[in-house]
Order: structure tokens, then sequence, then C-alpha cells
């Protein structure tokens, strides 16, 4: 049996095991949203020099597909770039076909190219690596932002109640044990147990302030 009847088989049978089993599509589909909120979350915090490997449990790796549900987005902004690298291979293959090399590099990478679009794993492959890659660049454009000083800004106090310091940071993210926040005049990440923590408070974006009255403080208008 040749390779591309070996790869079409294998295509058939993955897409018939998930048929039969929705359960595991299910499950597969919300361990790989856990992966990219993972990997956001290490990709980001890795740029401040910390590991978030260092910080999470087993409880954080169910819950880090809630953290950031931008990622998902950001991740399947890769699910269009395989169909048009698949459309574009197609159209490679037709010409390929149309008119058959005579050099032997250029067989061997027609045979390769064939065998790729034909196995189903080529596409797997190639959404892991630009996801990948599209997570660590909107991971880089989050890091600037909070490093400039944008972001959701909060009060933290720690420490206890009659003696509790507060520290105004950007509110980062946070897992079981730990809260994440950057200090933008220290220009550092910081991890904050949980434990020492009493309370978050926001604080409010600026409001532009009501204009003044024409008439002036204390008048009002004369009726005509």
């Amino acid at each position: 049996m040749n390779e591309p009847n070996r790869s079409q088989l294998r295509r058939e049978w993955i897409g018939r095991l998930l048929r039969d089993n929705p359960g595991l599509a299910l499950t597969l589909g919300y361990i790989m949203a856990s992966l990219v909120g993972l990997l956001f979350s290490w990709s980001l915090l890795h740029r401040f020099g910390l590991n978030i490997m260092d910080y999470t449990e087993v409880t954080d790796f169910l819950t880090a597909a809630l953290r950031e549900p931008l990622t998902f987005v950001v991740a399947g902004s890769a699910i269009p770039v395989v169909y048009l690298l698949r459309w574009l291979a197609g159209k490679e293959r037709v010409y390929w076909q149309r008119h058959p090399p005579n050099n032997k590099l250029l067989q061997r990478y027609c045979n390769m190219a064939d065998q790729a679009y034909r196995d189903p794993l080529t596409e797997v492959f190639v959404f892991v690596a630009y996801a990948f890659l599209f997570i660590s660049l909107y991971s880089d454009w989050k890091a600037e932002q909070i490093q400039a000083g944008h972001g959701q800004r909060v009060d933290v106090e720690i420490g206890w109640e009659d003696e509790a310091e507060r520290l105004s940071r950007i509110l980062v993210g946070g897992t079981t044990r730990f809260l994440f926040v950057y200090d933008v005049a220290g220009q550092r990440m910081e991890a904050i147990p949980h434990e020492s923590v009493l309370r978050v408070l926001s604080i409010p974006a600026k409001t532009k302030p009501a204009p003044p009255d024409e008439n002036g403080p204390g008048t009002t208008k004369e009726k005509t």
C-alpha cells in the first residue's frame, strides 16, 4: 500500500473516531484551549523574568482557558492560514501534475509535498506552529502595553488589617496561590501570595470634568 493511501486512511480513521466519540472531541478541544491559555501566560510572564510553571498547580491548568479569552481569537486566526496554505499547496500540486519536473531534486520535492498535502497531521502541525507564533506576538504586544502603564490599575492591600500597605499596581493575572501585578515605577513584575492580600480595589478610569455652568455657579436663568 502506498503512502497516499495510508494518509487517506488515517484521515478517514481520525474523522470516524471523532464522530463516534463526541466526548473525546470535546475533551481534546478543552485540552487544546487550556494549552492555549497556559502558553499565553507562560509567554507573557517569561518576558518579565517569571516562569508561570513555578506558580501553578493542576487546577490552574484546568482554568487556564478562561483567563485570557482573547487568546482563542489569536490562536484561531491560524485556521485561515492553514486553509490558505492548503489551497496554495493544491494549486502547486495541480501545476506539477500538468508539468512534471525533469530534475530529480524537484521530483523528490514533489513527492514529499504530495505526501504532506494528503497527510492530516500536516495541517495539525501548521496550525500549532502558527498559533504559537501569533500567541507569541500577542504576548509581546501585551507586555509592551503593560510596561507602558496601560492596563487595569488596582490598589492591592497587603499585610494585616491594622498594618496594611497599599500598593498601586497594574493587574496582570493570577493563579490559585499567586496574584501577578506590575509595578510601573519599579519596572518589575511581582508575584504576591494570596494569603498576603487583604483586598484588591479597582481604580476607576478618569472621567472628563463636567463643563462649567455658563451662568456661573449659584445662578439660574430667568424665565421670560
